[in-house]
């Protein structure tokens, strides 16, 4: 079965190039060269593909992650150039880290410096000493969710492209099964949808899938879930 891209193009649609996809990258932050170490080793041996990018200095990391895109941000709190709270606000003005997942990796269990780092936009923590399966395992499902939103990010400019170059092309014959396969009518309108919107239903159906895994009948805490964002709490 030939692919969307394909198929578009076979019928006149300019959809761009589609680039074959880069390794994953996670920027890891610390001022302490052990624990960059550390984090890097337990990613890698998670996958080997894994492009750890490692940076003593909060700063230098901005300024790379102001050019290029990390599937997963890791950041230690305590840094004597910039605390992680900073850090994550910092982050989340640039565009190219807007919706990345950040974990915030801190030896205290202070409720308010908690409640303040998502309200600054942190997605989750990480407790020192670091407990490497459990790591392992938030970094794993924080990748996956960068990947799927990544995946439905390219489905969403395939159909994009398409609508756009229809708007442009009237009269243009278009194989009926193109139309079948995006599905991009509702009521007979051409509906185009933006990354944020995108962001906001991929993480509440997060949320959604990881309460009904262990109970699907607690209603109550489903909706509170769906309530808060997945990068944090702003409220």
């Amino acid at each position: 079965m030939e692919s969307l891209a394909s198929l578009l193009r076979l019928n006149g649609f300019d959809v761009g190039s589609t680039n074959p996809s880069k390794g994953v990258v996670v920027a890891v932050v610390d001022d302490q060269p052990v624990s960059r170490a550390l984090i890097a080793r337990l990613l890698k041996d998670m996958d080997e593909t894994i492009d750890v990018k490692p940076f003593a200095d909060p700063g230098k990391a901005l300024a790379w992650l102001s050019d290029e895109r990390a599937a997963l941000i890791v950041t230690d709190y305590r840094m004597p150039q910039m605390d992680g709270i900073e850090f994550v606000k910092a982050l989340r003005a640039l565009e190219s880290a807007k919706w990345t997942p950040i974990m915030l990796v801190t030896v205290l269990d202070d409720r308010q410096i908690r409640k303040r780092a998502l309200q600054a936009g942190a997605t989750d923590f990480l407790n020192k000493p670091i407990d490497h399966d459990e790591c392992q395992a938030r970094c794993r499902n924080y990748l996956d969710l960068s990947s799927y939103q990544a995946f439905l990010l390219e489905q969403l400019s395939i159909r994009n492209a398409y609508i756009r170059n229809l708007h442009q092309s009237s009269g243009q014959d278009v194989d009926p099964n193109i139309e079948e396969m995006l599905n991009v009518t509702e009521n007979g309108r051409y509906v185009l949808m933006e990354y944020r919107e995108l962001y906001e239903v991929t993480s509440r159906l997060a949320a959604i899938d990881k309460l009904l895994k262990p109970a699907r009948s607690k209603l109550a805490e489903l909706e509170a879930a769906v309530q808060r964002p997945l990068q944090g709490d702003r409220r």
